[in-house]
C-alpha cells in the first residue's frame, strides 16, 4: 500500500522515528502543541473567559420584542439502496439485505420479508427518501425553510462490490431527486458535504493531489447551479472536497462544508499525511480569519463530528473553534445515524464554549425511522433557539404499499425538554440533568 510504504514504513521514518539512528535525512516532528499554544495566545481579550455564545443567548434573551428568524433543514446519512427490492429476507449471510446479492445469499432463519416502503434492519428504498423530499417540498407554507444542510453518506452498504461510479451515482441520483421535490421555482439554498461512504473505497481518499477523486470530480456538476454551488465555489470542491458560500440571506455569513475525510481514521492515506491532507486545516484557518475581518459569521457542516477526528488534525481543529468562538456560531454532524448532541469546552478551561448536534439518519439501518431535523436561527446573531425532528413511522408506513409515508414531528427540542435556551451553559446544564436522571434519557 503505497500510503504506509511512503508514510510510517518508509525507510525515513523508520530510521529518524523508530530507530533514531539517521542523522540525515532528518525528519522534524511537527508538533500540534506548538500549533495550539500559538493560537491560543492570539486569542483577543474579549475571548478569554470562552463566554462569547452565552452572551449572544444573553442579548436574545434580553430582547422583549419579537426576534426574526430563519430557518434550516438538515438531512443525513441517506443510505439510500437502488438494489432493495419487497419480499426479499431482511437478515442474510450479508451485510446488507433486503436485495439480491446474488445466488450464495441465504436468508437466516425466521428472517422477515421487507416492506414495501423499507425494514429497520436495511438500507432504505429510494423512494421512502423520495417521499421524504417531497413532503419537504410540499410542506413549505409551514416549514418556511431558507437553506439545507446535506451532511453526506448517501450510498448502501454493500462495501465489498460497489465502485466509485456505483457510489457517484448514489449521490446525483439523491440529488436530482432533491431537485425535483424543491421544484423549479424555489430558492432554498443547498449545502452539501461529503461523508465517508461518499469516495471510494469507503473511508479513504488521496489528498496528495488536487482535482484527483474519481467521485468529488464526476458529483460536482449536479452540485452547480442556482440555489447550489457557483462555479467557484464548485472548482474549489472538486480540488479536495470542501468549499465556502454566502449565505443568500446575509452575504457576511457563510457556510463552510468541510471534507472529513481528512481526519477520517479509517482512511489509510493519511498515514502519507498526519497533519494537514489537502491543506484543509490551512484553507479553514483563513477562512475565518478573513470572516473575522469582514465582522462575518461562519456555520460549519460536515459529515464525521470532529471528537471521531484523528489527534494532529482534531486538536488542530479544536484549537481554532476556540480562537474564532465568536465567528462559528454553531457546526452540525451526521455519521452516528442518531440524534445526539456534544458540549465543546475551551481547552484549558471547564467554561462551556460551543455546542454541535449530530442529526438523525435518512436510512433505518440500524433501526432507526427515517428522519430530517429543522433549525430555527435567530436572523441577527445567527446561532439555534430550537430544532424540531421529523419522522415517518416505518411500520405503520408498510401497512399501505400504495400510500407514500407520512412525516411528522416527533418532538420540540426546547419544549420537550424544558431548555431555557440553546446556549453552551443550558445545553452543558441539559447534559448533567440527562447524566443524572434515568427518567430524562
Amino acid at each position: 500500500m503505497p500510503a504506509v510504504a511512503e508514510g510510517i514504513l518508509s525507510p525515513q521514518r523508520i530510521c529518524n522515528e523508530v530507530l533514531h539512528m539517521c542523522k540525515t535525512p532528518k525528519i522534524t516532528e511537527l508538533s500540534a502543541d506548538a500549533y495550539v499554544a500559538k493560537r491560543l495566545s492570539e486569542k483577543p481579550d474579549f475571548l478569554k473567559n470562552n463566554d462569547y455564545m452565552d452572551k449572544i443567548y444573553a442579548k436574545i434573551k434580553a430582547d422583549p420584542n419579537p426576534r426574526k428568524t430563519v430557518r434550516s433543514i438538515q438531512l443525513s446519512d441517506s443510505h439510500i439502496d437502488l438494489q432493495y427490492r419487497e419480499g426479499l429476507p431482511t437478515e442474510c449471510n450479508f451485510d446488507i439485505c433486503c436485495r439480491d446479492n446474488g445466488p450464495g445469499m441465504l436468508a437466516a432463519k425466521g428472517a422477515k420479508m421487507s416492506g414495501p416502503w423499507g425494514d429497520y434492519e436495511c438500507d432504505l428504498p429510494q423512494k421512502t427518501l423520495k417521499a421524504m423530499f417531497d413532503f419537504i417540498g410540499a410542506n413549505q407554507d409551514t416549514l418556511k425553510t431558507d437553506f439545507i444542510t446535506w451532511v453526506g453518506d448517501n450510498s448502501a452498504h454493500n462495501v465489498w462490490d460497489n465502485t466509485a461510479e456505483e457510489v457517484t451515482r448514489y449521490v446525483t441520483t439523491i440529488t436530482e431527486d432533491l431537485k425535483e421535490s424543491l421544484g423549479p421555482n424555489s430558492n432554498i439554498s443547498v449545502f452539501p458535504s461529503l461523508g465517508n461512504h461518499d469516495t471510494w473505497p469507503v473511508n479513504v481518499q488521496d489528498f496528495s493531489q488536487p482535482n484527483s477523486n474519481y467521485p468529488i470530480n464526476h458529483m460536482k456538476d449536479s452540485w452547480t447551479g442556482k440555489n447550489w454551488l457557483s462555479n467557484e465555489e464548485s472548482d474549489l470542491f472538486a480540488q479536495y472536497g470542501y468549499f465556502s458560500k454566502p449565505f443568500s440571506f446575509n452575504s457576511k455569513g457563510k457556510i463552510i462544508s468541510l471534507n472529513m475525510q481528512a481526519c477520517n481514521d479509517n482512511n489509510w492515506w493519511l498515514f502519507a499525511n498526519r497533519q494537514d491532507p489537502g491543506n484543509e486545516i490551512a484553507w479553514l484557518e483563513n477562512e475565518l480569519s478573513q470572516i473575522e475581518k469582514d465582522d462575518g459569521f461562519a456555520v460549519i457542516i460536515g459529515h464525521i463530528p470532529p471528537h471521531d477526528c484523528l489527534h494532529q488534525w482534531g486538536i488542530r481543529y479544536k484549537v481554532l473553534t476556540e480562537r474564532y468562538q465568536n465567528i462559528i456560531r454553531f457546526t452540525s454532524w451526521g455519521h452516528s445515524h442518531a440524534e445526539q448532541f456534544r458540549v465543546s469546552h475551551a481547552l484549558n478551561s471547564t467554561q462551556p464554549m460551543h455546542w454541535y448536534m449530530i442529526t438523525g439518519s435518512g436510512t433505518t439501518e440500524s433501526t432507526r425511522n427515517p428522519a430530517f431535523t429543522v433549525f430555527d436561527w435567530d436572523e441577527e446573531y445567527m446561532v439555534p433557539v430550537n430544532t424540531h425532528t421529523y419522522y415517518t413511522n416505518l411500520t405503520i408506513a408498510n401497512q399501505d404499499a400504495n400510500t407514500a409515508p407520512q412525516f411528522h414531528e416527533l418532538h420540540d427540542l426546547v419544549d420537550e425538554y424544558s431548555l431555557k435556551d440553546l446556549s453552551p451553559s443550558s445545553m452543558a446544564d441539559f447534559a448533567n440533568r440527562m447524566y443524572n436522571s434515568t427518567d430524562l434519557a
